[in-house]
This record gives structure tokens, sequence and C-alpha cells, in this order.
């Protein structure tokens, strides 16, 4: 009886909790479920495409605009002097140009590409300014293919598409 008194005079006693091991496994499971479920809701809740601006610094309005890429176009209805409106598209194959479209009060048409380099999974925003009194476009852009990779800030080369006869 004394030898179990002095053995257990010097070590702490260690009691077993019952379940302890699968609570702490439980915790574990639903800590990583709740960050797949973060990010896996980060990735779908972010914002994909290209973010078309079109900015009418004419003084006049711009009717029937049309941002077109190969596969898809998007309308937007008009843009008043002095107002932007945008549009996102989602290229599903290369891209080497994005066309911007529009028509004058005087129902003169015009029709720009805006050169740039796309595929599917980019992501970024292309600022296109419509100005002057002969409707003039430029055009600058800033392309990433992830959202945390780093982009520049390009501008791009814009040339009138020729009226078809």
């Amino acid at each position: 009886m004394e030898s179990e008194a002095a053995g257990s005079k010097g070590a702490p006693e260690q009691r077993v909790v019952p379940g302890a091991r699968r609570r702490s496994r439980r915790a574990l499971l639903a800590a990583v479920a709740a960050a797949v479920v973060l990010v896996g809701g980060a990735v779908f809740i972010w914002p994909t495409g290209i973010k078309v601006e079109l900015w009418n610094c004419s003084s006049v309005p711009l009717r029937d605009v049309v941002v077109g890429f190969p596969g898809a176009s998007r309308k937007i209805a008009s843009i008043r002097s002095g107002g932007a409106r945008s549009v996102r598209i989602r290229p599903r194959g290369e891209v080497h140009a994005v066309n911007v479209a529009f028509r004058t009060p005087g129902e003169q048409r015009y029709e720009y590409a805006v050169e740039l380099y796309l595929e599917p999974n980019y992501l970024g925003r292309v600022l296109v300014f419509v100005q002057g009194p002969d409707f003039q476009v430029v055009a600058a852009a800033r392309i990433r293919l992830l959202p945390i990779a780093p982009s520049d800030c390009l501008t791009t080369r814009v040339s009138p598409v020729p009226a078809e006869p």
C-alpha cells in the first residue's frame, strides 16, 4: 500500500474524458469543411469575364450601341452625352479584338475594333472612350489571368472597321 501511495504522489493523475478524441476530430473536420465552403463560395462570387465600360465624351447621345466579340454581342440601348454604360463579356475562345458599334442622332453608323488579346478565364476591364465631334475612340485595358495575379494597364490600338457595302 505504501508503494501505491508513493507512486501516485510524484505523477499527476491523468483522466481520460470519454469521446474527447472524437470531438476534436469533428471540430477539425468542421473547420476544414467551413474553409472549403468559404473558398468555393469566393470563387463563385468573384466576378468573371471582362467588364467593358463605354464612356460617351461626345456632345450627343449614342444609340444602338453594341459590344461584339467572336461568338456573342451585347447591346446597350443608348448612352447619353457625358454618360457611361458597361457590359460584361465572357469569351469562349481566343479573342483578338472587341468591336464597338453605335449610331449618332443623324443615323450615321460608326464601328471600331479595339485590339486586345483575351481568353476564356481572363479577368479585367476595358475602358472605351468615344470623344469629339468626329466620334473617335480611344481605349485602355487592364487584363489579368487570375484574381490575385498582377495586371498591367495597357493602351490598346483602336481602328475603324470598314463600312459594309
